[in-house]
């Protein structure tokens, strides 16, 4: 391995890999404390600013860092 790739992998974080990780439905109901059928409608009402799923073929996944930005974001206005 080249010194420069060690050095760089030597400074990645596992925090950064895992906050820009994709989550299934259940892993964001687990994160959030809500329903599946609760986060679809957070998802359609565009007041609730829930993160919108990426589309993978016929799944849906969230990035983990819009989930948590949106946990904090609501948890400020409490």
């Amino acid at each position: 391995m080249s010194e420069s790739l060690r050095s760089a992998n030597d400074n990645l974080q596992f925090d950064d890999f895992s906050s820009k990780c994709l989550l299934k439905i259940t892993e964001v109901c687990d994160f959030v404390g809500l329903s599946r059928s609760m986060i679809y409608k957070c998802i359609a009402d565009p007041d609730i600013g829930f993160p919108t799923p990426l589309k993978i073929g016929s799944v849906s996944r969230w990035r983990k860092d819009e989930i948590i930005e949106w946990t904090e974001v609501c948890s400020s206005r409490r």
